[in-house]
């Protein structure tokens, strides 16, 4: 099923960077995942109401307190309002 976002929000992708597992020296959850205070993600979708300058599929640095989950079905999509989007990585 498709998202089509609206209202100033960008549907992304986030991309997930596997880093070596460090010897942790107190006892965590072997699912527990330190999250980052910035992420790393796609572009799926724009707002037609967006004034950002980006594009389907630039690669932006995100606020990963602000990524908002949504599940559609037995899939989850991810929403960031615009203004949350801090840069766009160009190659």
């Amino acid at each position: 099923m498709e998202v089509i976002p609206l209202n100033r929000f960008i549907s992304i992708e986030p991309i997930v960077e596997t880093e070596e597992a460090e010897q942790a020296p107190i006892l965590v959850p072997d699912n527990y995942r330190p999250q980052s205070l910035h992420g790393k993600a796609k572009v799926i979708g724009i707002a037609n109401d967006c004034k950002l300058l980006v594009g389907t599929g630039d690669c932006v640095i995100v606020d990963n307190s602000m990524v908002q989950e949504i599940n559609v079905g037995e899939e989850t999509k991810y929403l960031i309002l615009e203004n949350h989007v801090l840069c766009v990585l160009e190659e």
